[in-house]
């Protein structure tokens, strides 16, 4: 029987598999002439990665970190977490962008979004409970 040790290092290695399939067919299709992000995200390549849930969620972070290409990811970040972002956030993000919001504005976006996230469970894992310091 697998460790749970192992079960990060095989989704990682799947995200991988399905991320490669998907910019394969992305590549061998006419989409590297279109403009529309519709072309890069409607096709059953793309779902398989959105189909991950939530456990892709890191390994999209990643992508997004590492390769300018993957900007088409945002999304899946999208259709996985339900996240609208707000007014005030796409205004703040505007103010930082040279323009409209592009797929490079809304890749930034996310990642504060997921290191916001991040540093929020690492202050409630670290936050001693208040309640037992009450008596």
């Amino acid at each position: 029987m697998a460790s749970d040790h192992s079960l990060p290092e095989a989704t990682s290695e799947h995200f991988e598999r399905l991320y490669r399939e998907w910019r394969s067919h992305v590549d061998r299709s006419v989409t590297p002439y279109s403009s529309s992000d519709h072309h890069y995200i409607q096709n059953p390549h793309f779902d398989a990665i959105v189909n991950l849930g939530s456990d892709a969620l890191p390994f999209i972070m990643e992508k997004l970190r590492s390769n300018e290409y993957a900007h088409f990811l945002i999304h899946a970040l999208a259709r996985i977490t339900g996240k609208r972002f707000s007014l005030e956030e796409l205004r703040a993000c505007r103010s930082l962008a040279d323009g409209p919001l592009g797929n490079q504005a809304f890749v930034q976006l996310w990642l504060s979004w997921w290191d916001s996230q991040q540093l929020a469970k690492q202050d409630a894992f670290h936050t001693p409970n208040i309640s037992q310091y009450d008596k």
